[in-house]
This record gives structure tokens, C-alpha cells and sequence, in this order.
């Protein structure tokens, strides 16, 4: 999964520019408008993505155990 700066822009309401410049002085900023810009990219609801932390913490339970 994917997402460029164009969309990343597109779907904030930012400009392309200002999400660029982000890489620089907020890099934080720009990984978490990432995520929640490939989310809304890929219809990923909020439900499904507690699903999501859920199935990987019990995957890591499981390995712990074994």
C-alpha cells in the first residue's frame, strides 16, 4: 500500500507543497497524516483497524508462548 503527496494533499485539504515540506520540519506530523490518508484512501475504518492492532498483539502473544 501506497500513497503519494498529491494524494495525501487531496484527501487533507493541504496542499501538496505543504505536505512536502512537512518531510522536513515535522516528519511525525507527515507519518501520521500518512496512515490516516491511506485509511481514507482504502475505506479503512476505525473498526477495522482496532481489528487490525488486535489480530497483530494476539499473533504476538502466541509466539511469545510457543
Amino acid at each position: 500500500m501506497k500513497i503519494i503527496y498529491k494524494e495525501i494533499a487531496e484527501l487533507t485539504g493541504k496542499t501538496e507543497a505543504g505536505i512536502k515540506s512537512m518531510k522536513k520540519n515535522n516528519p511525525e506530523q507527515l507519518e501520521l497524516l500518512k496512515m490516516g490518508a491511506l485509511c481514507k484512501k482504502y475505506n479503512i475504518t476505525t473498526k477495522e483497524l482496532e481489528n487490525i492492532v488486535n489480530l497483530r498483539t494476539t499473533q504476538e502473544n502466541l509466539n511469545e508462548t510457543l
